[in-house]
């Protein structure tokens, strides 16, 4: 069996596990610590989003789906800042960087935003259980977002890691506004995602939220990233700010 035939199951279970959820807590209340909740909405929007647009070809449920992800991630982080559940920490290291992927590719400058904001400044919780890759990369992305050039700078001068260099020279790309280095390191990168063994066999084998989120980020950085990849369909990738983010409202993350 192709993986598109199992992620056709994998969809429309996750489809049918939201309104459950939801429909149990709307009727009991939230948990006391809804962190992971909020998390595995996190995760599971973004399958539906993948197959919003790898099934029925709706881009607009796909970006609805990826900015309620967002919000949900930001819901967990002003939770735990409020009542800093330590056993939730795992949650708001610098892996956050996926969250804001989630939202560039959602196209909602109000979720780019306030997950940037919301990313890092947390001293040790930052970097747990991530590797240093992940902590300086995700602080990139994010100061690459809020448009803080040299901060980022400081943390992608301090990454050594050769098997994962062309994320980091794809993001020098974006602060040096060089097209030609930007073009060549996003083509590595989806090579190095199409042959990514933790990739195969999950949502990211058929779309990659990764590389079409990196190439908004060199378009939003004035770099005309010229893709269009089954992985990466140009037409997901092109920067559009009509989306209506009211559809698919969730009330517990609204």
């Amino acid at each position: 069996m192709d993986y598109i035939d199992k992620f056709k199951l994998v969809y429309e279970r996750q489809k049918e596990k939201i309104p459950r959820k939801i429909a149990k807590y709307e009727k009991s209340g939230l948990p006391a610590n809804p962190i992971n909740f909020y998390s595995f909405l996190s995760g599971t929007l973004e399958t539906i989003a993948i197959g919003d647009y790898i099934l029925h070809d709706d881009i607009n449920s796909y970006k609805n789906n990826l900015y309620n992800a967002s919000k949900a991630y930001i819901k967990a982080v002003n939770f735990f800042d409020t009542n800093k559940v330590l056993e939730s920490s795992g949650l708001m290291s610098m892996i956050s960087y996926r969250e804001l992927l989630r939202a560039v590719a959602s196209d909602s400058s109000n979720a780019i935003n306030n997950i940037a904001n919301l990313m890092g400044g947390r001293d040790k919780i930052d970097i747990t259980d991530i590797d240093e890759f992940t902590y300086h990369w995700g602080y990139a992305l994010k100061y690459i977002a809020l448009n803080e050039h040299d901060k980022a700078l400081k943390h992608l001068d301090k990454i050594d890691d050769t098997e994962m260099q062309m994320y980091v020279d794809y993001l020098y790309s974006i602060i040096k506004k060089d097209h030609t280095m930007a073009m060549k390191n996003i083509q590595s990168v989806i090579t190095h995602q199409k042959n990514n063994n933790a990739v195969k066999g999950t949502p990211y084998e058929l779309l990659s939220v990764t590389v079409i989120a990196l190439a908004k980020l060199g378009l939003k950085n004035h770099i005309d990233i010229s893709v269009d990849d089954k992985i990466a369909p140009k037409e997901l990738i092109l920067i559009k700010n009509d989306t209506d983010y009211s559809l698919n409202k969730i009330l517990l993350i609204n």
